[in-house]
């Protein structure tokens, strides 16, 4: 990560944590107050690939390596902001079959996309900020 990001990150995080505490500390328990903050899309995926993408392609293997029998990954992430959500879109491949005798039988690959749609949230015994991913059905 850049010296330049973790600046801007310090600040913001700072920033945050200072206006969280100060409305904190002057609120009752039950009372909800909405603060008006901005995210930056290409801040939160520069982020979101130092931090988990790592992998070759800016990818991260969830289960398993390539050529694995077993074996998803993500890679490309992005984040774009709609409808006062945060939209993570992300490509995600999936490899399957079943290991015996250290062959992979029946194998079937599967490539598409993955979309979490998320509300970031502060976490009022941490202040933290946080994302509570939104459940769409359709």
């Amino acid at each position: 990560m850049s010296s330049q990001l973790k600046k801007i990150l310090f600040v913001c995080t700072y920033f945050i944590v200072f206006i969280s505490a100060f409305c904190v500390s002057n609120l009752r328990a039950a009372e909800l107050v909405t603060i008006p903050l901005t995210l930056d899309e290409q801040l939160l995926t520069a982020l979101l690939v130092d931090s988990a993408f790592t992998g070759k392609g800016r990818s991260a293997e969830v289960i398993g390596q390539e050529g694995d029998c077993i074996y998803v990954k993500l890679e490309n992430p992005k984040y774009s902001i709609e409808n006062n959500l945060l939209k993570l879109e992300m490509a995600l491949s999936v490899h399957g079959g079943t290991e015996m005798g250290g062959k992979c039988l029946f194998p079937l690959t599967w490539q598409g996309f993955l979309v979490l749609w998320q509300d970031p949230v502060f976490v009022g015994d941490e202040l933290s900020l946080s994302f509570k991913i939104k459940i769409q059905r359709s």
